[in-house]
């Protein structure tokens, strides 16, 4: 069985429970842990490289990381030991889904998106990595090795009063004031869009509106 084979599962159950790509967990996975064949990962079942302990469980690694400069150096640091390779990418979510202690929508806008290219992007920004080709390495593996076919492809219904990243979503693709609420002006460009495809023009986003927005990217 291969790596993929062996936390795919794991990783579109995360998705489901979640609604973090598989595609982005995968690719984590892969860049983070060397396809699962790291030490960190053999001794630990850690495949994102997160520090700190897992109850009251640590393996201290000799890490890289990198300064303002983006000038490479090294240090001792613990990571959290997990009894399963589900638990690593559990807490993985959770981070995501509920960010740190001092900032709890740190990660928020990696819950939702389905553009990968945007997620890997999002991590970066936020601070998930030091690496400052971190982003752009995810999106490579992703791409390489077409993880977006193990993505759970939905379709949120999106209509005028809805919020969230999804709207956020359909207004960057439309050119539309990013600000979530789907409003007149978001409506409005819903129904050009839909016009412009072909589409009935009810300024509802339901799946071959998004089939159709799917292209612009």
């Amino acid at each position: 069985m291969s790596f993929i084979d062996d936390i795919l599962p794991h990783a579109q159950r995360i998705q489901k429970e979640f609604d973090i790509l598989s595609s982005i967990i995968l690719a984590q996975a892969i860049l983070e842990s060397s396809w699962g064949k790291s030490r960190l990962a053999k001794e630990g079942k850690n495949l994102f490289g997160i520090k700190g302990s897992y109850l009251r469980e640590s393996v201290t690694m000799r890490t890289a990381e990198y300064n303002a400069k983006k000038e490479k150096y090294y240090v001792d640091t613990a990571f959290k030991k997990y009894p399963s390779w589900y638990d690593s990418l559990y807490d993985l979510a959770i981070l995501y889904q509920n960010g740190v202690s001092w900032d709890r929508n740190k990660y928020k806008k990696v819950v939702g998106e389905k553009d990968y290219k945007i997620v890997a992007q999002f991590i970066q920004e936020a601070g998930y990595a030091t690496d400052p080709d971190y982003a752009s390495k995810l999106i490579k593996i992703i791409q390489v090795n077409n993880l977006t076919r193990y993505d759970i492809v939905s379709y949120p219904l999106l209509k005028f009063g809805s919020r969230g990243v999804n709207v956020e979503k359909i207004q960057r693709l439309l050119d539309v004031k990013v600000d979530g609420i789907f409003g007149v002006n978001t409506l409005t460009a819903v129904k050009a869009f839909q016009k412009e495809k072909g589409l009935v023009e009810d300024g509802i986003v339901g799946k071959d509106t998004w089939e159709k927005m799917s292209m612009l990217n």
